[in-house]
């Protein structure tokens, strides 16, 4: 089997996975604005493979098939740039950042269809979507860089994130000088390593959703530097946020997020995320964490016959990795040594 072959095989079966994928996170995640952002990126990614796939096997002749690829390519850029606002806490329906690549997506919709029509070789076209794609994914990297760089609490999550944005820049600018030069191997590649970008980013919605958590919490803090709890009753406020947490549990929701929490005692994610900050001296994340340790420690010895592991994930970790390294951190020894120690 050549790279033509292998590359036809490999993204047409991926596109249909990324289809399927999108389907099970309407179906499985919460139903959160960034739930269905993420849905439909991985939909519309998934039918540009889909459609690649045909592009592939028909060398770039097939006119449904490149159209879709093209369409679907422009799209990424918006799309992709609403998902990593949304998942910072950044309201993107009213940025100029958003507005501009909205625009720009506009403006390669037109300019590809005009030169299409007009006989423009698809290898000329192509370089509008992938432009755009890149782009979008540059400018979000930058301002985010601008924005967050500065706050020390941001840097550390925002790690992960960047280095996507990186990756899938240097392959779609990749795509973007490969096609125009004629160099079709190369593309293949590069396509090939952005579906794995993608899938990485997959594979950490579904498997570390709590990143996204720690992301927004983080630059919910940096845009709220300025204090909003003048008028708030602070005792009161704690008081009714210990009640909560004692008679209400909802740190056992594994999705649990700042703002689900601020609204059960009738506040502001923003306002939450000041409140323990400045008077109890802790993250949101290390706020949730201490309450699922403290019922984990309780029922640990409470309930010797119970395995461990399901009690951690009733008290609200949703993996076993995270819940370890808590539970050590929070403790200086392992969930089985401390069963040991107390009973």
């Amino acid at each position: 089997m050549n790279l033509e072959d292998f590359t036809k095989t490999f993204i047409f079966s991926y596109g249909v996975a990324f289809m399927n994928i999108a389907l099970i996170m309407i179906v499985s995640q919460r139903k959160h604005l960034i739930d269905y952002i993420n849905a439909l990126f991985h939909f519309v990614f998934g039918l540009m493979c889909f459609a690649g796939g045909f592009s592939v096997a028909n060398r770039f002749e097939s006119l449904p098939a490149n159209l879709t690829v093209y369409y679907s390519m422009a799209l990424l850029g918006p799309i992709g740039s609403a998902f990593v606002l949304d998942s910072v806490g950044i309201r993107f329906t009213k940025m100029r950042l958003f507005h501009t690549i909205i625009l720009g997506i506009t403006a390669v919709y037109i300019g590809g269809t005009v030169l299409i029509f007009a006989g423009v070789p698809w290898k000329y076209v192509f370089t509008l979507s992938y432009g755009l794609l890149f782009l979008s994914d540059v400018s979000v990297f930058i301002f985010l860089r601008i924005e967050l760089g500065k706050f020390r609490n941001v840097a550390g999550n925002l790690k992960v994130l960047y280095t996507i944005l990186l990756v899938i820049a240097v392959q779609t600018l990749g795509m973007l000088l490969s096609k125009p030069l004629g160099l079709d191997s190369l593309l293949y590649i590069f396509w090939i390593l952005l579906i794995f970008a993608i899938f990485g980013l997959t594979l950490l919605s579904f498997s570390a959703p709590e990143t996204w958590n720690r992301l927004r919490e983080s630059a919910t803090q940096a845009h709220n530097d300025k204090t909003r709890l003048k008028k708030l009753d602070i005792p009161e406020l704690l008081k009714s946020l210990e009640e909560v947490m004692e008679t209400r549990t909802p740190f056992t929701d594994p999705e649990l997020s700042l703002e689900d929490l601020a609204s059960l005692i009738g506040i502001s994610g923003p306002q939450l995320s000041e409140i323990l900050n400045q008077h109890l001296g802790v993250n949101f994340s290390s706020y949730v964490n201490s309450w699922r340790i403290k019922m984990t420690k309780k029922r640990i010895l409470a309930e010797p016959d119970s395995s461990i592991l399901t009690i951690a994930f009733d008290s609200g970790f949703n993996t076993k990795s995270s819940f370890n390294a808590v539970f050590k951190k929070e403790t200086g020894t392992t969930p089985t040594a401390y069963r040991k120690e107390n009973t």
